[in-house]
């Protein structure tokens, strides 16, 4: 991948050989296929499969950017479309309501790597705005829960879980949150030297170093501001 400075904040951080993924028996998502995401069938698995995304560790790899989001909805809007989308607004404004699709696709299967999760129980926590592992482990389940019911009397072919079995997910997404920081701020910093050193050769490694320092205390700020 190549590091796009326009992509950072729209960036998912993920974590595709969590053992969750992607056949781990004690979590009932993870089979390798993609239909129990909520929002694919098996039309549009069909679809995914022509761009190689089989399963949700190829999803997790080729959904992180904003950009990459991009070109799977682009792909999946004009399988499902055809010729129909001529005027240029009219493709744009499909291209945003596809780009959602695919967003939450990806939040849904982020979210399936906590020890637990189950399909039904990702799909509403994406709808009430959690975007990763991250920003499970600083939901408040006073607060989260009665939402969660309220989204399962609206939706009630979905199951919605007790309240003490959402408290644990939160603490299972805790337990592996740090993990997914280091290796997000590792690999980001591995895609930025490799930018800057095309640009800057004469970038030294003390100072690399010290870039290295100043990312992983801007991303740790940014989270908790955003999680706040």
């Amino acid at each position: 991948m190549v590091f796009d400075p326009n992509d950072m904040n729209d960036f998912i951080p993920t974590t595709p050989t969590s053992p969750n993924l992607p056949s781990d028996p004690n979590n009932p998502t993870s089979s390798g296929a993609l239909r129990p995401v909520k929002g694919i069938d098996k039309t549009r698995e069909s679809v995914l499969a022509l761009m190689h995304i089989f399963n949700e560790r190829d999803l997790l790899l080729r959904g992180r950017t904003i950009a990459q989001r991009k070109e799977i909805a682009v792909f999946v809007m004009d399988n499902e479309k055809g010729g129909t989308l001529n005027e240029t607004e009219k493709f744009n404004r499909w291209v945003r309501i596809y780009l959602n699709y695919v967003t939450s696709w990806v939040k849904q299967v982020n979210l399936w790597q906590i020890k637990e999760m189950d399909a039904d129980t990702a799909y509403f926590l994406v709808q009430m705005g959690v975007r990763f592992i991250e920003d499970l482990q600083k939901v408040d389940v006073e607060k989260a829960y009665p939402i969660l019911i309220k989204q399962g009397l609206v939706q009630p072919e979905y199951n919605v879980i007790e309240k003490d079995a959402l408290q644990k997910l939160i603490i299972n997404a805790g337990a592996i949150a740090e993990d997914h920081f280091t290796k997000y701020s590792n690999t980001l910093f591995k895609e930025i030297k490799g930018y800057l050193q095309q640009i800057a050769p004469e970038i030294n490694e003390p100072a690399m170093r010290d870039l290295k320092d100043r990312l992983n205390t801007s991303i740790f700020e940014r989270s908790l501001l955003s999680k706040a």
